[in-house]
C-alpha cells in the first residue's frame, strides 16, 4: 500500500474491528491482531473464561495471565505511530482541540510524547515548563497549521 493511499485510508485503517472507532490503547493478541484494551476486557468479561480470550478477528484462542489484566499484552506500536499521524493530518484540515484548554484551532504543536495537541496561547508555554518535559531533551513540539 502506498503512503499517499494510506494517508486517504487512515481512518480505516486505524478503526477497531470491534467497536468501528479509531483505536484507543491498542494492544496485540498472539496471532497478532489489534483490538483496543477496552474492547479486549469487554470480550474476556463477557465471555464465561478467565484464562483465554478469542480473537474477534481469527476466532483463535490466545491465554491470558491469572491477572487477568489485559494492560500487559503487547501493545502495538506501529499502531500507535499511524494514530500520530492521523491526528497531524486532521490538524492540518480541520483543527483540533488544546489538550489543555480545549480551543479548537489549525495552529497547534503537536508533543509525540504526551500525544496531544496544545494551542498557541500560553498551553504551549505551560506544557513546556512542566518539570518533566523539561527533563526530556529530545522532546520537542512541532508546530503544524493549516
Amino acid at each position: 500500500m502506498g503512503i499517499k493511499t494510506l494517508l486517504n485510508n487512515l481512518h480505516e485503517e486505524l478503526s477497531c474491528s470491534v467497536c468501528k472507532t479509531i483505536f484507543t490503547d491498542p494492544k496485540m493478541l498472539q496471532r497478532l491482531h489489534s483490538f483496543c484494551l477496552n474492547c479486549l476486557n469487554g470480550i474476556l468479561r463477557t465471555s464465561g473464561r478467565h484464562d483465554v480470550i478469542k480473537c474477534p478477528e481469527c476466532r483463535r484462542e490466545s491465554r491470558v495471565s491469572r491477572s487477568r489484566n489485559l494492560k500487559h499484552l503487547p501493545t502495538n506500536f506501529r499502531i500507535n505511530s499511524l494514530l500520530d499521524v492521523l491526528a497531524i493530518k486532521e490538524c492540518d484540515t480541520m483543527g483540533v482541540k488544546c489538550g489543555n484548554c480545549d480551543k479548537k484551532s489549525t495552529q497547534s504543536f503537536y508533543c509525540f510524547q504526551c500525544c496531544a495537541f496544545w494551542c498557541e496561547a500560553n498551553c504551549v508555554i505551560l506544557h513546556n515548563g512542566i518539570k518533566t518535559n523539561k527533563k526530556t531533551p529530545s522532546f520537542g513540539a512541532e508546530r503544524l497549521s493549516g
